[in-house]
């Protein structure tokens, strides 16, 4: 092997489309009074998408034929998740 040859070696590169959308809206209360405190609702959806994103990716072996190799994938958020909550400052 020459001096300045590189080894390289070639990897598999498995890359996964994930997409996610979190949508938040916040409401305010705007009556025109000053006040000395601040409170707001806060509305939120999170994987709006409603995709089932893979968390992990493993390989096994085929159930039916040992030689071919499966990827499965595990998913954690499948649904979308609404929330709502209630914040008060003063």
């Amino acid at each position: 092997m020459p001096k300045n040859a590189a080894i390289t070696t070639a990897f598999p590169c498995i890359t996964a489309s994930i997409s996610r959308l979190r949508s938040t809206a916040k409401k305010t209360r705007k009556d025109g009074r000053p006040r000395k405190n601040e409170d707001y609702w806060v509305f939120s959806v999170y994987n709006a998408y409603n995709r089932r994103n893979p968390f992990s990716i493993t390989f096994r072996n085929n159930r039916d034929n040992a030689s071919i190799t499966e990827a499965v994938r595990f998913s954690v958020v499948g649904n979308f998740i609404p929330s709502v909550s209630y914040n008060f400052k003063f």
